[in-house]
C-alpha cells in the first residue's frame, strides 16, 4: 500500500475516532444538573470538527464522515481506490470508538440520563453484541 494513503487514512482514523469520543462523551455526561444542555452539545460537537479538521486537513482533507468522502467520490475530486480506503478507516475509527465508550461510562454503557434512544440501543443488546465480538 502506499504510504501517502496510510499515511492519510491514520489521519482521518484519529480525527473521526476523536470526533466520536467528544460527541459521544458529550452526550453521555449531559445531564438536567450539568447545566450543559443542547448549546454545550452543540459547541463541543463543532469545537471537536475544528480542531479535527484543522489537525488533518493538510494531511487527508479532513474529511472524517463517510459522507463527505462520499461527496467529494461523486463530484469526481477523489478516485475510488482512495475513497474506499477512508472509508475503512472512518468505519473503523466509529467502530473501535463504540467499544471504547462502552468501557469508559459506567462500565456498562451510558448512563441512564444520557436519553432514552441510547439507553433502549444499549439494552437491545445492539451495541454490546458488536463490542463483544473483539
Amino acid at each position: 500500500m502506499n504510504p501517502r494513503l496510510v499515511k492519510q487514512c491514520a489521519a482521518e482514523f484519529v480525527g473521526t475516532f476523536t470526533l466520536i469520543f467528544v460527541g459521544i462523551g458529550v452526550i453521555a455526561n449531559n445531564t438536567p444538573t450539568s447545566g450543559l444542555g443542547l448549546l454545550g452539545v452543540a459547541f463541543a460537537h463543532g469545537l471537536a470538527i475544528a480542531v479535527m479538521v484543522t489537525a488533518t486537513g493538510a494531511i487527508s482533507g479532513g474529511q472524517l464522515n463517510p459522507a463527505v468522502t462520499f461527496g467529494l467520490l461523486v463530484g469526481g475530486q477523489m478516485d475510488v481506490k482512495k475513497s474506499i480506503a477512508y472509508w475503512i478507516s472512518q468505519l473503523a475509527a466509529a467502530r473501535r470508538q463504540l467499544c471504547c465508550a462502552r468501557r469508559c461510562w459506567d462500565g456498562r454503557g451510558f448512563r441512564r440520563d444520557a436519553g432514552y434512544f441510547v439507553e433502549q440501543q444499549w439494552r437491545s443488546g445492539g451495541v454490546h453484541d458488536a463490542c463483544n465480538r473483539d
